[in-house]
């Protein structure tokens, strides 16, 4: 989990909503190691992937008035939600998501997104949370949960979650405990506080939430 100074993505329903800005992300991907942190992501309402931003009309023509030059500037105005990130793996690697995570790799955005694969064969997405583009992919092992199969999956578990914990998305995984096969995932609320809560992968009941 990105523990502090980290960007993350409100998430209600599966859809995000809009995006908590946490200082920027400090956090590091397996492929960056570096210690730099990327840029904030500012909140926005769900949109294209990136639109072109400007002055109002009225400023504009009250700047070329007075012989003030206006810029435009190109930002990005919404971000994939986990689940979406999830949906581009699944097209690129068919497959069970096991898990999805927020990350920094090479000062970028992304969702780390882990699929299990025909033959228990995993891979592992690095995805641009502005863009939707697969920055880099690679084989992962996977766990010993990872390797079962959910009743209830990535999509759902996350849902859940959210509407236990109404806030962003920080990761999401498949995992074991005793012999309860069960969905981990980490949120960020509204306040900014951190909460485990537990799924049962099976039924879909929650097993715990507790703030960290």
């Amino acid at each position: 989990m990105l523990k502090k100074n980290r960007t993350a993505l409100i998430a209600f329903g599966g859809l995000t909503a809009v995006a908590l800005t946490l200082s920027g992300c400090s956090g590091e991907s397996d492929e960056s190691k570096d210690g730099e942190g990327c840029s904030s992501i500012s909140a926005s309402p769900v949109a294209s992937s990136s639109t072109t931003s400007t002055t109002s009309a009225s400023n504009s023509t009250a700047k070329a008035k007075a012989g003030t030059p206006t810029a435009t500037v190109s930002t990005p105005t919404s971000y994939l939600s986990p689940i979406q990130a999830a949906d581009i793996a699944l097209k690129k690697a068919p497959g069970t998501a096991v898990k999805i995570e927020a990350e920094c790799e090479d000062k970028t955005n992304v969702w780390e997104v882990v699929i299990r694969g025909a033959n228990d064969a995993g891979k592992k997405f690095y995805i641009d949370r502005a863009t939707g583009a697969i920055k880099s992919e690679k084989d992962e092992k996977l766990s010993d949960a990872q390797k079962q199969t959910p009743k209830v999956d990535i999509r759902r578990a996350i849902d859940i979650a959210l509407k236990a914990v109404p806030g962003a998305l920080d990761e999401a995984k498949l995992d074991l405990d005793g012999s309860t096969l069960m969905w981990k995932t980490e949120i960020v609320n509204t306040s900014g506080d951190d909460f485990d809560v537990n799924i049962d992968a099976s039924s879909g009941q929650i097993l715990k939430v507790e703030k960290d």
